[in-house]
């Protein structure tokens, strides 16, 4: 498949996935990371705020851990595209999100039994 946007009538570019993903990329290892650092440790930070959110509000201990974090954004931008489709930046940040939990969970963690 080509990375050349595909044109439609309202001139807004329709990326393939190859770019998609190649965005995702930039973004996640040269800019995000450039910007805001370590992305593990901002998804750390981000789930020790909902860990004590939580516990504040609602009295619930939850064992919220880095990569819950990636994963609840990558449904914060599933929720944005459901909105507004057209949107490409909520694509390319989903795919980022789940690379960041790729690496936290799968690619990092020791490898477990599988049920099914």
């Amino acid at each position: 498949m080509s990375s050349k946007p595909v044109e439609y009538a309202d001139v807004r570019p329709v990326y393939g996935r190859e770019e998609c993903l190649n965005t995702a990329k930039e973004l996640v290892m040269k800019h995000r990371q450039d910007e805001r650092g370590n992305p593990e440790n901002t998804f750390a930070f981000i789930a020790e705020y909902w860990r004590t959110y939580l516990s504040a509000c609602f009295n619930v201990a939850l064992p919220l851990e880095a990569y819950h974090a990636a994963e609840m954004m990558e449904l914060l931008k599933m929720a944005r595209s459901n909105r507004n489709g057209r949107n490409p930046d909520n694509y390319f940040d989903r795919a980022g999100y789940c690379a960041c939990a790729f690496e936290m969970r799968v690619q990092d963690a020791p490898m477990e039994a599988s049920h099914g």
